[in-house]
């Protein structure tokens, strides 16, 4: 990959990631590097990381897991390998404002708990630049046709792991403030703060506040990999059938979610990579 790499792009789960990877493969030279590559021995399971050579610019994606450990881990090795201009980090968020709707696109304005803080002036400049050119090819939709999607600002709450129950989304909410809850931003920004990297974290809706969800997820997650293994749920459904129709209806969603992402992180690095060379 080119040296002058503009943009490091880090996301948990393969159902977050694989809906952009198709439109990037679709019009962009790639070269996907092999899973558990391990750099400066920064960790023993290195995420997969796959290289973007745009027209004017170079794109790292990152699946790192799911975590704030395995997430501050990418950051770094995203650092080390490619000086970055800037570090992203994109993927679901669980709404704890029940004015967010499934799909919604959320530009991280504020993170809130143990690392509060803002993205730089540069960040700012590019989440407002991408949202005015959404706005823009908006316009071009017939007026009776429903909005693939929505955008707006708002604070995150970074957790340690899934927040399950819409009565713990409440209390958090009346904590915090925060309209959106994930688990990786906080660590990707304090990453690049220490680094002196600008960061930027665009989320998207995938659980709406008064959703449940049907199963523990962090206890179901593979400590190895970092991503829900699959075997477990399949024993987790065969225990309790009863939680297949939620699983359902989250899986609809987060499909729902990850398309509306991709559409909008399209537009988002190549903003991106104009305002960073402006």
């Amino acid at each position: 990959m080119n040296k002058d790499i503009t943009l490091a792009l880090l996301m948990a789960t393969p159902e977050e990631t694989e809906p952009f990877l198709k439109l990037c493969r679709s019009s962009h030279q790639v070269c996907s590097l092999p899973q558990g590559l391990k750099l400066d021995g920064l960790c023993s399971d290195s995420p997969t990381i796959w290289e973007f050579n745009y027209p004017n610019f170079n794109l790292a994606v990152i699946l790192t897991g799911m975590g704030r450990e395995r997430a501050a881990l990418a950051a770094q090795l995203a650092v080390r390998r490619y000086q970055p201009q800037l570090l992203l980090s994109a993927g679901f968020a669980g709404a704890l404002s029940p004015s967010l709707q499934i799909g919604q696109i959320v530009g991280v304005e504020r993170l809130e708990g143990d690392l509060s803080t803002e993205p730089s002036e540069i960040s700012k400049r590019i989440w407002e630049r991408a949202k005015q050119y959404w706005e823009a090819q908006a316009e071009h939709v017939a007026a009776n046709m429903p909005l693939p999607y929505k955008i707006t600002s708002a604070s995150v709450l970074t957790c340690s792991q899934v927040v399950r129950f819409k009565h713990t989304k409440a209390h958090l909410l009346s904590c915090y403030g925060a309209a959106a809850v994930d688990m990786e931003a906080a660590s990707v920004a304090q990453v690049a703060i220490q680094e002196g990297v600008p960061w930027a974290a665009v989320k998207v809706v995938s659980d709406a506040a008064a959703f449940d969800m049907p199963m523990d997820f962090t206890s179901l997650t593979d400590p190895e990999t970092g991503q829900v293994d699959k075997v477990k749920v399949i024993w987790e459904i065969f225990k309790r059938p009863g939680c297949l129709a939620g699983l359902k209806r989250l899986a609809q969603n987060s499909a729902l979610a990850a398309q509306n992402l991709a559409k909008f992180l399209n537009g988002y690095i190549q903003t991106a990579a104009v305002e960073l060379k402006s």
